[in-house]
């Protein structure tokens, strides 16, 4: 039960960002972000490196990047083997003129279980909806790799 107790902790750090004044800087978000992720890793001995650094883009993808961000981290600290030699997890980011993508990748063991369908279904519809693509590795592939690519003239969710 602690990535469900992860989760809401990482969603409610979302919601607080959320009713900040000045709270549209995404940057200073995904940096908070990171650093609660990068805490909960090293606290049960996961290695969590970032490259590249977050770029700007419109308001409108913040929240659904959000999202993507802590379902994939859930996904990967849930199946985190501790004292397993070797487990890491990476976060990187581009962008270009039209593009922005994010690509999160581990070596910790992958869900082969119904929450693990469930993350990647969420994760695939909802970077869909906005017009992007969202891939991930097999189960069973020796590790998790998710890469996220959406346009920046991503569709607004209603």
């Amino acid at each position: 039960m602690n990535w469900v107790h992860d989760l809401v902790s990482a969603m409610s750090l979302m919601v607080e960002r959320g009713t900040r004044s000045g709270a549209g800087d995404f940057g200073t978000y995904m940096e908070e972000t990171l650093s609660f992720w990068m805490r909960l890793c090293e606290s049960r001995g996961l290695k969590l490196s970032v490259n590249g650094e977050v770029p700007g883009f419109p308001e409108s993808l913040h929240l659904p990047l959000a999202i993507v961000l802590h379902e994939i981290m859930g996904e990967v600290v849930r199946h985190y083997e501790p004292g397993a030699v070797g487990q890491a997890a990476a976060v990187a980011f581009a962008a270009s003129a039209t593009d922005i993508s994010m690509v999160v990748s581990a070596t910790t063991p992958t869900g082969h279980d119904a929450v693990h369908a469930e993350s990647m279904a969420l994760i695939e519809g909802l970077v869909a909806l906005l017009g992007g693509q969202a891939t991930a590795s097999e189960p069973g592939s020796g590790g998790l790799t998710v890469k996220v690519h959406l346009p920046l003239t991503a569709r607004q969710l209603q």
